[in-house]
């Protein structure tokens, strides 16, 4: 028990120094993508190390615990989704044109999230409709030319998003499978933490070690996680960030189970 917890420590420690190493620093629309995956890790990695020990005694943390690791789940699947096109493409385009191909990606992300936060704020009838205007504005204002406005309100001009079972489908065939799938089990179980149904009391009653096992599971795709966004800013900030301490810091972990 006491070893996933330094385990986690480490994780939010390596966050945090990328974080530090990145501040100011003129990201691409990937690289701003991959940073703030990274600032995620960093902030929810804290969190859990201060859950994670109460779990022996309180195992309702748990149920804590798996909330913020879906967040940490979906990011790591959009990430395999990036890297599937990274790899797609890196032996055919030149690096110019490879780090345009990742932009794209991250705009798409980027855009679909605005999409969405658009949407919310029409539905708000305490914001006046003449304020609104002006928020839509603010929110598009790096992406004007991917919406259209109809009736004061941007809508986006083609298909931008990303749904986390079409990536499944989409990289289910890689030689990663076996992650993929661990990654994606993991991200419908905590999904139906955060969204109340029936299914909130069917996976109470799932082993208490049972459980337990999908956290420590949780831990180890974070880390991966992790490791994987280092690499990829590594690659695509011009060589103005080194970060290869830190990914042999993580990559070379020993996590010892029996620990505690």
């Amino acid at each position: 028990m006491c070893d996933y917890k330094k385990f986690l420590e480490k994780q939010h420690l390596i966050a945090a120094i990328a974080v530090q190493r990145s501040t100011n620093k003129d990201f691409s629309a990937f690289g701003f993508f991959i940073f703030h995956a990274i600032r995620k890790v960093q902030k929810i990695s804290l969190s859990v190390s201060k859950l994670y020990p109460m779990i022996n005694t309180m195992l309702v943390m748990e149920f804590s615990i798996g909330i913020l690791m879906r967040s940490i789940m979906m990011d790591a699947m959009l990430l395999i989704h990036a890297r599937k096109i990274f790899g797609e493409n890196y032996q055919t385009q030149s690096f110019e044109e490879l780090s345009k191909t990742m932009d794209s990606f991250a705009v798409d992300i980027f855009i679909d999230a605005a999409h969405y936060l658009i949407k919310d704020i029409k539905r708000d009838d305490v914001i006046a409709e003449v304020d609104k205007i002006g928020k839509y504005q603010d929110i598009i204002e790096q992406f004007k030319d991917s919406f259209v406005v109809k009736n004061d309100v941007p809508k986006p001009d083609g298909k931008h998003s990303y749904q986390i079972a079409q990536i499944f489908d989409l990289t289910k065939d890689t030689p990663e499978l076996k992650y993929v799938r661990g990654v994606y089990s993991l991200y419908i179980q905590y999904s139906k933490y955060d969204h109340l149904s029936h299914y909130t009391a069917i996976f109470e009653k799932i082993a208490t070690e049972k459980l337990k096992q999908k956290i420590h599971d949780s831990i180890l795709v974070m880390a991966s996680h992790l490791s994987q966004c280092l690499r990829l800013l590594h690659d695509f900030n011009n060589n103005e960030i080194d970060f290869t301490d830190l990914i042999d810091d993580i990559t070379n972990y020993k996590l010892d189970e029996n620990e505690g």
